[in-house]
């Protein structure tokens, strides 16, 4: 006997319900059951209803896997970003070599500021 407040089978009340509908939940009798292997259902109804349920949420999860190519802007945005992070960098090791002499970048720093007029 199923458990819930209604134990008889929709279309034959006099029956107990053996199942309860994988869509709706409705109680049925053996004799009433459609069993697919996706599931007991209650009528054709709620089977073909379960089934294009499924096949949307297949659908939507096979979407979301998908990798998602990143826009030219996206792009254009990461290759900025670079190239702003290189030149603090850069301008950063300019400022080091300017003020302390570490060995090989200080020679390096001038030449460079020399040339660039500074």
């Amino acid at each position: 006997m199923l458990a819930g407040s209604q134990s008889g089978c929709i279309n034959h009340p006099g029956i107990e319900a053996s199942y309860r509908c994988k869509q709706c939940g409705i109680g049925v009798c053996g004799g009433c059951v459609q069993m697919t292997p996706s599931g007991h259902f209650c009528s054709q109804v709620c089977r073909e209803k379960f089934e294009q349920f499924s096949a949307r949420a297949k659908a939507l999860d096979d979407k979301m896997k998908k990798p998602v190519e990143p826009g030219l802007f996206v792009k254009l945005k990461n290759l900025a970003v670079g190239g702003v992070l290189l030149l603090l960098v850069l301008g950063g090791l300019g400022v080091a070599g300017s003020l302390w002499q570490v060995p090989v970048l200080t020679d390096v720093v001038w030449k460079v500021r020399g040339i660039i007029g500074l």
